[in-house]
């Protein structure tokens, strides 16, 4: 496994293009995500999140490959495009397109496995201050063309 390609994609996950600061958030919390999912660790997995409800999905995908032996690596997100489209205290809606960086699953053994590439999605995320930092509230992918 390339060390290197995985340095690059959590690179572009913090620094990807953005239209407004809360995009760099959004950067992080995604590097959060991509290091617990790596870690297999539910526990900081969850931390990224308002609610283990929004986090259920991702935790389900670290639990599975869990089950199997394996954990995930490089799983950061790639950001082509970020701009806010509300704005309030305490929240923030972006609109947000990316797609999944380069990334990996890697046994107990240390035998790593490519996980196929996906296209670019266009997502609605809004972030939520929660005990005093910014955590993803929800998550909702765009149909093509929606606003």
């Amino acid at each position: 496994m390339p060390v290197l390609a995985v340095w690059i994609s959590l690179l572009a996950t913090l620094l990807g293009p953005a239209d407004d600061p809360e995009c760099f958030i959004v950067g992080g919390l995604d590097v959060a995500r991509a290091q617990a999912l790596a870690d297999v660790n539910v526990r900081d997995l969850e931390q990224v999140y308002v609610s283990k409800r929004t986090a259920s999905r991702d935790r389900q995908v670290l639990e599975r490959y869990a089950a199997r032996g394996y954990r995930i690596v490089g799983a950061g997100m790639i950001r082509e495009s970020c701009r806010v489209v509300d704005r309030s205290p305490g929240r923030v809606e972006l609109q947000v397109t990316e797609r999944l960086a380069p990334s990996w699953v890697v046994s107990e053994a240390g035998e790593a496995r490519r996980l196929p590439r996906d296209g670019s999605t266009a997502r609605r995320v809004v972030l939520a201050r929660d005990g005093g930092r910014w955590r993803i509230a929800s998550v909702r992918s765009l149909e093509a063309g929606a606003p």
